[in-house]
């Protein structure tokens, strides 16, 4: 019967997803020659301007194809993605498609070149900021040479997974705080000894993060053996902050009252040397939420600002608050880093839906640590080397804030 035919079809239904790719590292895309960035402007145009801010921030998202190739969208506004059409338009769209695919090579000059997969065809920026690509490289008004620099600064703010307390600095001492301000800023920054030890600076004071023989957290204006730190992955997430000075001794927050660094592997089984690094991002905002400032009369709020920094709450989503214009980025952390984009064992964590902050820690160690299979481009082990075997065996340069050691 009819009533029959209708049942079994209503029961036969299917429901269709359609799931967007959104993780991978998140960097600027500069051009030395004319000091230019690339942008997604706040209503989403693509244009070039000398900004540092979050419009300015791409995402590289890999590719399911075996060639190394990725797809770069727009942090801010994650469905533009950069294309190229055969004609070397340059422009944003809503495609993952072939025309959306680019390669990321080191350049002949110090840089990076980024090459159409579909085309064979070179981005190009020109001395008026306009993007265009290109079979011929050698333009004399033109650079195909760009840097891709780190999202983030590398600065973090350094929390306790347990308590919820930052590192705050200071001229003479560190001290504990439930704040996320300019004085819980940390540039976490190679230590220059090429042993993939890191130093761990604060930016209002200029002093660095130290140690002393007594388990005591200290600040100096000078980075010495007692300022130097490893940092390393848990097994459970986040992160520990050992001493190179003093083997085997932890930064730990005891009972969310104070810090101290200390080898007591009890406080390793409470959990109190686990910390997680999140991220300070620029201020951004998009076309929908300029829609809803605006509706609200605080559109001049959101704009006028130059930087804020994240508001951490430790999983899912990227918002915002429309009375206040913040951006809400939320922080998960990656020991699966290389599924999302990393390389190296030591990335420090995830932002909005995953997006892995380039640079955060794999940039700026110059070792790899922790059994991620790092290879020499004649195919041998090489503990230096800032690339990683794709699933077919061919080699890939990652994470590409870390291009300068590809």
């Amino acid at each position: 019967s009819v009533c029959e035919e209708e049942e079994q079809l209503s029961n036969t239904q299917c429901a269709f997803w359609k799931f967007a790719l959104s993780s991978g590292e998140l960097c600027y895309i500069s051009s030395p020659t004319f000091d230019k960035r690339i942008s997604c402007n706040p209503f989403g145009k693509l244009i070039t301007n000398n900004a540092w801010k979050g419009w300015e921030i791409w995402r590289f998202i890999e590719c399911s194809d075996s060639g190394g190739s990725v797809y770069i969208s727009s942090w801010t506004h994650r469905e533009h993605i950069l294309s190229s059409s055969p004609y070397g338009e340059v422009s944003v769209t809503k495609n993952y498609g072939n025309w959306e695919k680019w390669h990321i090579t080191r350049s002949d000059e110090d840089g990076v070149m980024l090459t159409s997969v579909e085309h064979g065809m070179v981005l190009m920026c020109n001395e008026n900021g306009s993007l265009y690509t290109t079979k011929d490289k050698q333009h004399a008004i033109a650079s195909s040479n760009f840097h891709l620099e780190v999202a983030n600064a590398n600065v973090f703010y350094i929390s306790s997974h347990l308590h919820d307390k930052r590192i705050g600095g200071g001229t003479s001492q560190p001290f504990i705080t439930q704040k996320r301000k300019s004085w819980e800023e940390w540039r976490i920054q190679d230590s220059g000894c090429n042993d993939g030890t890191v130093s761990i600076f604060s930016l209002p004071h200029g002093t660095y993060l130290g140690s002393n023989e007594d388990g005591i957290l200290t600040m100096s204006p000078h980075a010495t053996d007692s300022e130097r730190w490893i940092i390393l992955p848990m097994q459970g997430g986040g992160y520990c902050i050992e001493s190179e000075e003093h083997p085997g001794r932890k930064i730990a927050c005891v009972d969310g009252a104070r810090f101290i660094v200390t080898n007591d592997p009890r406080v390793d089984v409470n959990g109190e040397t686990c910390f997680h690094l999140e991220p300070k991002m620029p201020f951004t905002i998009g076309g929908k939420d300029i829609g809803m400032l605006a509706a609200g009369g605080v559109l001049s709020i959101g704009l006028a600002a130059v930087a804020m920094p994240a508001l951490i709450a430790g999983m899912a989503t990227e918002g915002v608050a429309a009375a206040a214009a913040v951006v809400a980025a939320d922080v998960v952390t990656g020991e699966a880093a290389v599924t999302a984009g990393m390389s190296v064992v030591g990335v420090s964590a995830a932002i909005g839906s995953g997006a892995i902050v380039g640079g955060s820690i794999a940039a700026v160690s110059t070792k790899c640590r922790g059994g991620i299979n790092c290879v020499k481009s004649d195919g041998g082990e090489d503990e230096d080397a800032f690339v990683i075997v794709g699933s077919s065996g061919e080699i890939m340069n990652r994470p590409f804030c870390a291009w300068r050691s590809w």
